[in-house]
């Protein structure tokens, strides 16, 4: 082998191995991204929620707010943690309607 082919062979092993190196931490960022996203999906869906029975409560007419009071009397029913949570959040809400 030549002096020439020896650097050529050497460059492309180090580029091989640069490129091998940039897929895998690509590849584990992409994973750990896509393991939280379900997590990341619920806080934004949950944050929806409570504001659009915020607004709810508020603004809408009787029969939303009566659907929404049902839908709280489900799930504080046996449920300390929930009617502890749905007095904070609400409790100001709820003396308005």
């Amino acid at each position: 082998m030549t002096t020439r082919t020896k650097r050529l062979l050497m460059a492309t092993i180090a580029t091989g191995l640069i490129c091998c190196s940039i897929a895998g931490w690509t590849a584990i960022k992409v994973i750990s991204w896509a393991s939280d996203l379900p997590n990341e999906f619920a806080k934004v869906l949950g944050t929806a929620v409570v504001q659009s029975h915020h607004e709810g409560l508020i603004h809408d007419d009787t029969q939303t707010q009566s659907q929404i009071i049902r839908d709280f009397t489900t799930l504080v029913a046996n449920d300390a943690i929930a009617q502890e949570w749905v007095r904070t959040e609400y409790s100001t809400d709820l003396r308005r309607s």
